[in-house]
């Protein structure tokens, strides 16, 4: 593949796009159109697209255009990266007018967080298609290092390891090839697991709801936000699109997990859809005593404060977690018999099941769904749960007790040792945290 010395990014003026631009201005020296659609969100991306690498030299090789300038841009660029609204018909409408402009040899891809390469590719002329892939990189890309890379049944094979060549070695991205299957790998897993928390949150509404849920799956769990606030901070509707594109598009025995509750379609009825309209799952509001966080009380269908839950147990897992004794404190919460702990269980197997599911169907390894959770989500590996439960057979009786379904890749393992393998690359305590 010929050096990618200028690049088009198409929507820059989104959080992505800005950030893509600036890793690709930054590692790798290249020259960037800015695209939006009009000429002040694309002088604005600028400005969000350096201080998100906080490198002033790379505003020097940024260009400020609109959409207008579509077809110099284009014809001009070894890459076109769009990164628009995460809707079919809408990539496809701009994907028409990308391929009006490309030559034989241009790279395009897309940043979608799960949409079907595939049926995307197809807007494209077939001598274009096997230069078509799916470029998921995680948000905010400077400090989120994953980027998922998807080829359809139409690209060029060749041409997708000299691009996962340029994501790692220029753009220095933790690169995971996946299938392309509805929300490929990282959000498939993520965006279960966040979404069953909202289900229980709707059944546990008379202990609590939200920030109830939240106080059992929070960062001594292996995550760096609790999964409702993360659902907040995404955007309710940004998590609706995902979510109804698995349950309308994947064969999945967890497919009712991912139904929307009504709570959450209410919510984004009334335009309350979290971090970026100021409410949703949550809000803040500073009033006459300081700034308070109000959680959205499902029963009542009002804000309240939020509370303080205090669990026994959780506080002695934190304990030990604050004093590095990892094991110790998963032993404390399997040993635990009360239905709080019951709850973090389940959560805790799914997701160690679901991810090692993905094992053979959407990335080839079990590490890759390890990389994928921890560089693209911030959260602890799949893998290590199972070395913190005690190992292949206590973990697989756990999921037998939980009504948990048993990966192949965990009932077939013959491997002595720890089951997570990536030690020397990445230390997964940093991703338990006892606040």
């Amino acid at each position: 593949m010929k050096q990618i010395q200028t690049v088009t990014i198409v929507g820059s003026n989104g959080a992505m796009g800005s950030g893509v631009a600036g890793i690709a201005a930054a590692f790798g020296g290249a020259k960037i159109f800015m695209l939006a659609r009009t000429m002040e969100k694309a002088e604005e991306s600028i400005v969000t697209a350096v201080k998100s690498v906080r490198a002033d030299s790379i505003k020097a090789r940024m260009f400020a255009k609109t959409f207008d300038d579509l077809e110099d841009c284009v014809s001009r660029s070894d890459w076109v990266f769009e990164t628009i609204v995460e809707d079919l018909e809408l990539k496809l409408a701009i994907n028409r007018k990308i391929a009006k402009y490309c030559t034989g040899k241009t790279i395009i891809s897309t940043g979608t967080s799960g949409l079907s390469i595939k049926k995307l590719s197809e807007a494209f002329p077939p001598e274009l298609r096997k230069n078509y892939f799916g470029t998921h990189f995680y948000n905010p890309p400077y400090k989120m290092i994953l980027c998922e890379l998807i080829a359809s049944e139409y690209s060029d094979k060749e041409l997708c390891l000299e691009l996962k060549e340029y994501l790692k070695k220029t753009l220095l991205r933790e690169v995971v090839v996946t299938e392309d299957l509805p929300a490929f790998a990282g959000n498939r897993v993520g965006f279960q697991f966040m979404n069953e928390a909202l289900l229980r949150a709707q059944i546990e509404m008379k202990r609590g709801g939200i920030d109830y849920i939240d106080s059992l799956l929070g960062s001594f769990t292996g995550r760096a936000l609790p999964p409702l606030m993360t659902v907040d901070f995404v955007g309710l509707d940004i998590h609706k699109a995902i979510v109804n594109n698995v349950y309308e598009n994947a064969s999945d025995f967890l497919k009712e997990t991912f139904s929307m509750p009504r709570y959450v379609d209410e919510l984004i009825k009334g335009k309350r859809l979290g971090m970026k309209s100021g409410e949703g799952l949550y809000k803040k509001t500073i009033t006459a005593e300081g700034k308070k966080t109000f959680v959205y009380d499902i029963s009542a269908d009002d804000y309240r404060l939020t509370k303080t839950y205090d669990f026994d147990f959780v506080k002695h897992m934190k304990d030990l977690l604050r004093a590095a004794e990892y094991k110790k404190a998963y032993d404390v919460l399997l040993n635990s018999p009360g239905y709080e702990a019951s709850i973090i269980k389940h959560f805790i197997l799914r997701y160690v099941s679901y991810s090692l599911m993905m094992v053979g169907v959407v990335v080839e390894a079990k590490e890759d769904m390890d990389i994928v959770m921890m560089t693209g989500y911030n959260w602890a590996p799949p893998s290590v749960f199972v070395d913190l439960f005690g190992g292949k057979n206590k973990t697989i009786r756990l999921m037998e007790e939980y009504d948990v379904r048993v990966p192949d890749v965990l009932s077939e393992y013959c491997g002595s040792g720890n089951f997570y393998t990536l030690q020397n690359r990445f230390d997964y305590r940093r991703y338990f945290r006892s606040r």
